[in-house]
């Protein structure tokens, strides 16, 4: 008996040396990631040009806000199309200059977006009285309505770290993320920068382990054929395009009586606008901008095979200006614009001056 308890002893004070060993380590890498979370939080935002675009958001919402009241705001929202393709100083000069219809003109983009997450930030950012612009532009491509069907994939990281807050959860779990996997995806990019930037924290480490990664990533994604297929939701209805997150954001624009206006972009490939969207656009009194035969532009303006170069963007900014003109769209402010009340800029408010001029940047390059 003495020999069996004796033998036992030495056990348990090994059991707890090892605990004792494993704590400094398990300190550690808790220290290590609560402060990659806090260097995140400091400096996430500049991780890449797209996390400079999703920064400025609020910052643009505040500033067309604060602009003359008495014009019009005219808000372009959309991916890097729109970035590319629309130069909103163009467009606000020619209105005035041409048309003679004085205007304010801003564009909100993020890289590879399409409806979820075009819905969402205008819910969180500009559903409101104060920041509701008097016109909302969508900037889509591709068949079967491309950016603006249920077809579109949904990113729960993006969506949950970037568009989305805590009071969507309901309306986001009902309609747009049912996967009990995904709904953890969003729960954990919604409360950790470093979850939700993982991606991108990868191409900047890989960017500086190998030279020339980036550019090399780059190039071999432009020699893909051009489609939307990686970023098409495998889960979508196979019996034709859907339109309900689109149908949600039409009943929110009309809300807040913003004018819609579908916008179809030029790309060096054909594609078909689906019979239902038109369907869905004449139903609601929402014009249909054709941009896909813009006159002067050519396949051979599309430098990267997709997005349109310096001329195409002017010429085509021209075009738009005229569209607009002629759409039938009664291009006046509201009456009276709510002035006060709401601030948006809160997130980063230490960085409020860096992220208005990276938006006004955007608008200049």
């Amino acid at each position: 008996m003495t020999s069996s308890t004796s033998n036992s002893e030495p056990a348990k004070g090994s059991e707890h040396s090892g605990i004792r060993r494993e704590l400094p380590v398990l300190l550690m890498v808790t220290v290590v990631l609560l402060a990659t979370e806090a260097a995140m939080r400091l400096a996430g935002h500049r991780l890449s040009r797209d996390m400079v675009q999703i920064s400025a958001i609020p910052a643009i919402a505040d500033e067309l806000s604060h602009a003359t009241p008495e014009l019009p705001h005219i808000l372009f929202l959309g991916n890097s199309l729109i970035r590319e393709g629309v130069d909103v100083n163009t467009v606000e000069e020619k209105l005035n200059s041409t048309y003679e219809i004085p205007s304010v003109v801003r564009r909100v983009t993020a890289d590879a977006t399409g409806i979820p997450e075009w819905y969402y930030t205008f819910k969180q950012f500009f559903a409101n009285p104060v920041h509701a612009p008097d016109v909302l532009i969508l900037g889509f491509e591709g068949d079967g309505g491309g950016h603006l069907s249920d077809q579109r994939r949904v990113f729960p990281d993006r969506l949950g770290h970037n568009f989305c807050r805590i009071e969507d959860l309901p309306e986001v779990f009902t309609h747009d993320i049912t996967a009990f996997d995904q709904r953890m995806d969003f729960i954990a990019a919604s409360v950790s920068w470093t979850y939700a930037n993982r991606d991108r924290v990868q191409k900047r480490v890989l960017d500086k382990l190998i030279p020339g990664y980036r550019d090399a990533a780059r190039h071999m994604n432009e020699m893909k054929p051009i489609s939307t297929r990686s970023l098409v939701d495998a889960s979508a209805p196979k019996s034709g395009p859907q339109f309900s997150r689109l149908q949600r954001l039409i009943e929110l624009a009309t809300e807040h009586d913003v004018q819609l206006i579908f916008l179809a972009m030029p790309v060096p490939r054909e594609y078909a606008i689906a019979p239902e969207l038109q369907s869905l656009a004449a139903a609601n009194g929402i014009p249909l901008i054709d941009g896909r035969q813009s006159p002067g532009i050519d396949s051979g303006m599309f430098p990267d095979g997709y997005h349109m170069n310096h001329a195409a963007a002017s010429m085509f900014s021209q075009f738009l200006a005229g569209e607009l003109a002629s759409s039938g769209v009664t291009l006046a402010a509201k009456s009276p614009r709510q002035q006060s009340g709401i601030r948006l800029v809160g997130h980063q408010e230490s960085d409020d001056r860096e992220v208005r001029q990276a938006s006004k940047s955007q608008d200049q390059n």
